[in-house]
């Protein structure tokens, strides 16, 4: 009898997992931790490991699906002798050499689903935009206010600025691509609750392979009024592993200012 009621609890998984994600109402987080579990059972995993990254995050060597990537405007807060500046839209091209062929208005998002959540929920209530600054920004802007060399104008900010019905929208791409892949596991295994086989969910969902597609942009944000987690970034990558070795401090008063 007991093994019947554990054979029925793990033929269930899947309509379970159907259940959850297209139950709007729900956090996307309890279908991906039920696929962590059936990517277990079925032996899969591809399966287990998307739904991982997508439960804790896509540490800085991983490659974010595109899905997660977003267009999002750079700008910056200054003051003047005469003004206080927020929110100026800049290009990529305004910031140092060194920093603006690794920024662009290209965003990839890493941070776990349950964390983008809260995000969203927070930023709706206010009603602000997030503002998420690039790696080592506060450097960047003190390199850049020397470049100018006013006292009197000064960069004090540099930042994405993500409205957080952009965060809903990628929540909304992670529901759809679960909800593309249940609806094809569904079609191969029919109305049957039997586990589906490992070779009908080793492919993981549509979209997402464990060698990714997005490598171009910084993974490492952080938001401007909320420290996040720091992470280390890969070689090759802005900010460099070792930020010492990179032209950060006040450059030689010789040497001609852009």
């Amino acid at each position: 009898m007991l093994s019947l009621s554990v054979q029925g609890r793990r033929a269930g998984l899947l309509s379970q997992i159907e259940q959850d994600v297209l139950d709007d109402g729900k956090p996307i987080g309890s279908a991906l931790r039920r696929c962590m579990l059936l990517g277990s059972r079925t032996g899969s995993s591809q399966l287990r490991e998307w739904a991982t990254l997508e439960l804790k995050g896509y540490p800085v060597p991983a490659e974010v699906p595109d899905y997660r990537v977003i267009a999002a405007g750079l700008h910056l807060d200054a003051v003047t002798g005469r003004a206080i500046i927020k929110g100026q839209p800049i290009s990529s091209r305004s910031l140092p050499d060194f920093v603006a062929e690794h920024v662009s208005e290209r965003l990839p998002l890493t941070q776990a689903v349950d964390e983008l959540e809260a995000l969203a929920a927070r930023f709706e209530d206010s009603g602000e935009y997030l503002k998420l600054a690039p790696p080592m920004a506060a450097e960047i802007a003190s390199y850049m206010n020397y470049q100018i060399g006013d006292p009197y104008q000064q960069i004090q900010a540099i930042y994405w600025s993500v409205h957080p019905s952009v965060i809903r929208g990628v929540l909304g791409q992670v529901r759809t691509v679960l909800t593309e892949f249940v609806a094809e596991l569904r079609a191969a295994v029919g109305e049957s609750e039997e586990l589906p086989s490992p070779g009908q969910t080793n492919d993981g969902p549509p979209g997402w392979s464990s060698t990714g597609t997005t490598s171009c942009c910084p993974r490492n944000w952080r938001i401007l009024s909320a420290s996040c987690a720091t992470r280390t970034s890969r070689a090759g990558h802005w900010p460099p592993e070792n930020p010492g070795a990179m032209a950060l401090s006040r450059p030689d008063p010789r040497s001609p200012r852009r």
